[in-house]
Formats: structure tokens, C-alpha cells, sequence
């Protein structure tokens, strides 16, 4: 049998923002407590097209569409991640050569982006949940 809470965090482990990055985002259930979670973030570009009958014209747009992977074992036991709540993902500055972009007294920059979840999708198997973010 497949211990999928074992694999779910192997990949946490590897690809999770704070094995890649050091830090953990900010997720705040919609009026609730903020809370630190750890997650894949994905924000892969997509191809959206319009097509105009009219003037059988076809236009690609591209655009990106934010994700995280995490597990729902990570929520408090009282939250149920949904639309409207929200996630920032705090990610460090960082220099050409890799090192991280600090201010005049050497304190570490950090760029925040605040997200809303959109929708939150299960993979019915284990406990691994994308939640799509706008």
C-alpha cells in the first residue's frame, strides 16, 4: 500500500516553497486566523484564445494561472480551505549572482503577493489539495 502522506511530503520537502526558497506563505481563512503553509506554488503561463465569428479571426492571449499544491493535513482542524480565503506567498529578492537582495541596514528584502483562492481542487486519492488562486 501506498503511504501517500509520506509521498505528498517528500514532494513538500523538495519542491515546497520553504525546501526552495526558505520561507512559507501566509494563508487566512475568510474571517479567520492567518496561519504559515507550506506549498508548490505553480504559476504557469496558459493560452487563452478569443475567436470573433464575424471576421473568423482567432487571437491567442496568454496569461498565467497561480496554484498551490498542499496538503489539507497542514489546515487547522477547523479550517476547510475555500473561495475568498486568502494566501500571500512571501518570496525573498535575490541578486544575479543568487545571493539575497538586502536594505541599507542588512536587513533580507521581500517581494508579497497577495492571492485569492479561486477555487480549491482535491486529487480524491490522498490528502494533496490545489487550491487556484487569482
Amino acid at each position: 500500500m501506498v503511504d501517500f502522506g509520506a509521498v505528498n511530503q517528500a514532494v513538500l520537502n523538495t519542491f515546497g516553497d520553504q525546501a526552495q526558497l526558505g520561507t512559507t506563505g501566509t494563508y487566512t481563512p475568510k474571517g479567520g486566523q492567518p496561519f504559515g503553509l507550506d506549498g508548490v506554488f505553480d504559476e504557469a503561463w496558459k493560452e487563452v484564445g478569443f475567436h470573433t465569428s464575424r471576421h473568423s479571426v482567432s487571437l491567442p492571449v496568454s496569461t498565467t494561472k497561480p496554484m498551490l499544491g498542499c496538503r489539507k493535513i497542514a489546515f487547522p482542524v477547523n479550517v476547510t480551505p475555500a473561495q475568498g480565503d486568502t494566501y500571500v506567498r512571501t518570496v525573498p529578492l535575490l541578486n544575479e549572482d543568487g545571493s539575497q537582495q538586502t536594505d541599507e541596514n542588512g536587513n533580507p528584502l521581500y517581494q508579497e503577493t497577495t492571492y485569492v483562492v479561486a477555487d480549491v481542487r482535491s486529487d480524491g486519492v490522498s490528502d494533496w489539495l490545489q487550491l487556484i488562486l487569482n
